[in-house]
């Protein structure tokens, strides 16, 4: 708890350590800090919010190969965990529209600081503009995902 006087304007710092939330984690990977107080001649009650959104790691894809119909390509995912502790149960989906169906990898875990590289070989089966997706998938991190486009010719 803190105690203010009337009228200054007072600044608090508190650092917040990520090993302090990282397991707590949802869907959305943002912090919400709430502050609340109350007027001690009146009762009012004042809060007030400020919502962080948390930077996700970067999950790369690159695509290889011709870019032509019928001719094999490979799509190769790459992943460093950034944090120092193991991400266990993960999944990573990769997917393009008209080139690859969907597929993925199962890793029973990646340790802190440590890569992991995907690659997958397909055959574009028809031209035109397309993405190459990639999604990674576990209980301590979500929404990790990368694209890159490419033109597929005839």
């Amino acid at each position: 708890m803190v105690l203010f006087c009337p009228f200054p304007a007072v600044k608090e710092v508190w650092q917040v350590a990520a090993r302090s939330y990282m397991r707590k984690l949802v869907e959305q990977a943002n912090l919400h800090f709430i502050v609340t107080g109350k007027v001690k001649e009146t009762g009012q009650i004042v809060t007030a919010m400020k919502v962080v959104a948390l930077h996700t790691p970067k999950l790369s894809v690159q695509v290889s190969g011709l870019n032509k119909v019928n001719e094999e390509m490979t799509a190769t995912v790459d992943f460093t965990n950034p944090f120092s502790f193991e991400l266990e149960h993960i999944y990573i989906r990769m997917e393009g529209p008209g080139i690859l169906s969907p597929v993925f990898k199962y890793y029973g875990l990646i340790p802190g600081g440590s890569r992991v590289t995907w690659a997958e070989n397909f055959t574009p089966r028809r031209p035109g503009t397309t993405r190459m997706i990639a999604t990674l998938d576990c209980a301590a991190l979500r929404q990790v995902h990368g694209q890159v486009q490419l033109d597929v010719l005839p």
